[in-house]
């Protein structure tokens, strides 16, 4: 069976921050993280 990768996941600032807290920083982080890993399994599904 032949699964379809989720093509829309769109993540936004809701507001742009002068001073952004760690707890904020380490979290963008991790979401750019999870966004690229999607990424790269939604290619490898594209062209399996």
């Amino acid at each position: 069976m032949r699964y379809r990768a989720v093509s829309v996941l769109d993540v936004s600032a809701m507001a742009s921050e002068e001073n952004p807290t760690d707890e904020t920083l380490m979290l963008r982080e991790h979401i750019r993280r999870i966004l690229r890993k999607l990424s790269r399994a939604r290619a490898e599904l594209q062209y399996s």
